[in-house]
């Protein structure tokens, strides 16, 4: 008789355990679409703030809840997947956001805190990305906030991630892009025009570069993938204004400078009306101006190198 009520209890615990479980991985779903999925559904819909502001903090008390309860390397990376998520969503410069700059750095302190607990147990490629994308989001608030030097720290850390991520798994394009950006985006700290930067636009030139080299590589073996051709495109654009802006003496100064003046003009021209207009999303989308796409990235490189070879022969660099 007492074998059977053991035997029952037993039963009994193992079921609730099982339907705790499942209730735990509804939840989680639920959350999961409400951090990732449903704010990118609703950003552009009219009115749609309050609402996001909701989300946003029924995401953070479920984030609270599982920081508390994380005990596996996946609930660890999620948690910080989900805070580097939210700072985006309440602050990012990048994108559209709430304009919650101090909650924004409140959940990214949160997420790099959350990193360093995991990459302590776990370094895999996963994690390292996680890590990365939470140290990207907090120096993207730095710069903006004007916070330069603490901005280029932690884009060096990110970059560092990232090639450490990529050691074993060299062929992933994802991984490989986000290096890119990060190049473009220590280039644009270095040296952006029309941005505050650290003033050194050799530097930016550099970094441009480098972020040029992944891409063209990433080009040749993936000839087909139009993201690859779009951020290119968009690199080449700043690596040119950066080799233009190279400019700091010149025996016969002003025709030079005008020069300069318009071939800073044109590209700026040019990229608002390709990029930020969207014509070449639609380009994309119609996926013939894929190769007009690629020509005219072509062009601006010869423009560029042909510029950056009279820089060296003619000028004094900084």
């Amino acid at each position: 008789m007492i074998a059977v009520v053991l035997i029952g209890s037993l039963i009994m615990v193992d079921h609730a355990r099982r339907g705790a479980e499942t209730r735990f991985r509804q939840v989680h779903r639920l959350a999961h679409a409400v951090i990732f999925d449903y704010q990118d559904a609703i950003a552009g819909l009219p009115g749609s703030t309050p609402v996001r502001a909701r989300l946003v903090q029924d995401a953070l008390g479920y984030l609270e809840k599982l920081s508390a309860e994380a005990n596996t390397p996946d609930l660890e990376r999620e948690i910080v997947e989900g805070y580097t998520r939210i700072s985006k969503v309440q602050g990012d410069s990048y994108g559209s956001n709430l304009g919650d700059t101090a909650g924004s750095l409140a959940s990214i302190h949160r997420a790099i805190a959350a990193s360093q607990h995991l990459l302590g147990a776990d370094q895999t490629p996963a994690s390292l990305k996680a890590a990365a994308d939470a140290f990207s989001v907090q120096a993207s608030l730095f710069f903006s906030s004007g916070k330069l030097e603490a901005a280029a720290a932690d884009y060096r850390t990110a970059l560092d991630l990232r090639n450490r991520a990529a050691k074993p798994s060299p062929g992933d394009i994802e991984n490989a892009l986000a290096l890119a950006d990060i190049d473009t985006h220590l280039g644009d700290l270095d040296g952006a025009t029309g941005l505050q930067n650290l003033g050194r636009s050799r530097q930016a030139a550099v970094m441009y570069g480098q972020a040029d080299a992944i891409l063209t590589s990433l080009q040749q073996r993936f000839p087909a993938n139009l993201e690859v051709t779009r951020q290119r495109f968009e690199v080449l654009l700043q690596r040119s204004e950066a080799i233009a802006s190279l400019v700091v003496r010149f025996r016969h100064l002003h025709p030079f400078r005008q020069r300069q003046r318009q071939m800073s003009e044109t590209i700026t021209t040019t990229r608002y009306y390709i990029v930020s207009s969207g014509f070449f999303d639609f380009d994309i989308r119609k996926h013939r101006f894929a190769e007009s796409g690629t020509r005219m990235s072509k062009s601006i490189h010869q423009v560029s190198h042909n510029l950056h070879k009279s820089c060296v022969s003619r000028l004094w660099l900084r």
